[in-house]
């Protein structure tokens, strides 16, 4: 009965020890949890870490997946550190219980500034054994870039020219959604707001601004138009000023942009 007895124990004892040391294996040979971040939902050229470049006011979604074989749960630990620019204007969430990542600027979208915030936004996972893995978002935020306008001018008859803002450009592929012309004196002396600005609500009607119809005064001014290119016929011969500003579909104004005309018979 005694031996019986020893014999138990020591079954006990080894069966103790066994999960011990099979614990221990299991915990030494674990690795940190690895996250891979993209843009696309693919997955395409995922990588730990991933560059954007936004504009103020704007977000974006990424996505993420995780390789680990002790995570209990897909927890996302979110960390920002902003070393650069306006700070606290970037913040990261995970949407819901999917494998997206928002990225959101909280400043307004018509922020007219040349500070460029930049900020590393870390993105970590615990596992069972507490080893931890992580991923980065490096962040770079400017502000909308207005348009760039551009002017040819074509004689069409007798004093009569097409001038054609057509070749106007965005540096970030926005629509142009409005034109402003002015046909004036040689010197563009009409030109009495020449800055990039968005349109207000609020504006003193004495100052002048970037809203429609405000940049301006005298001259032929042609006033918010959609269309690309207008005829103008001269009344006299002699040398004029043709001005051009463009809008952006997010309502930024561009300045102007002159060119002179000798007009003749």
């Amino acid at each position: 009965m005694k031996h019986t007895f020893y014999f138990l124990l020591l079954i006990s004892l080894m069966g103790t020890l066994s999960c011990e040391n099979r614990n221990d294996v299991f915990k030494d040979g674990n690795t940190a949890p690895i996250i891979l971040l993209a843009d696309n939902e693919a997955m395409d050229r995922a990588n730990d870490t991933l560059q954007i470049d936004l504009r103020y006011g704007e977000s974006c979604v990424l996505y993420y997946e995780y390789h680990d074989n002790y995570l209990p749960k897909d927890s996302l630990i979110f960390g920002t550190l902003i070393y650069e620019g306006k700070q606290n204007s970037i913040t990261a969430r995970r949407i819901g219980h999917t494998n997206k990542i928002l990225v959101e600027n909280l400043s307004p979208i018509n922020t007219l500034t040349d500070t460029i915030t930049k900020a590393t936004i870390c993105i970590g996972l615990e596992d069972y054994y507490q080893a931890q893995g992580s991923a980065w978002i490096q962040v770079r935020v400017h502000a909308n870039k207005a348009p760039v306008p551009q002017i040819d001018i074509e004689k069409r008859g007798e004093m009569e020219y097409r001038i054609s803002a057509q070749k106007t450009t965005d540096p970030e592929n926005d629509n142009i959604t409005a034109f402003e012309y002015v046909i004036g004196s040689q010197a563009a002396q009409e030109l009495i707001f020449n800055e990039i600005g968005y349109e207000t609500e609020n504006f003193n009607v004495y100052v002048p601004n970037a809203n429609p119809g405000r940049a301006a005064k005298g001259g032929t001014y042609i006033v918010a138009t959609p269309l690309q290119s207008v005829n103008h016929i001269f009344q006299e011969t002699g040398t004029y000023s043709i001005s051009v500003r463009a809008k952006d579909g997010i309502g930024l104004w561009s300045k102007w942009k002159t060119k002179q005309i000798e007009v003749e018979n």
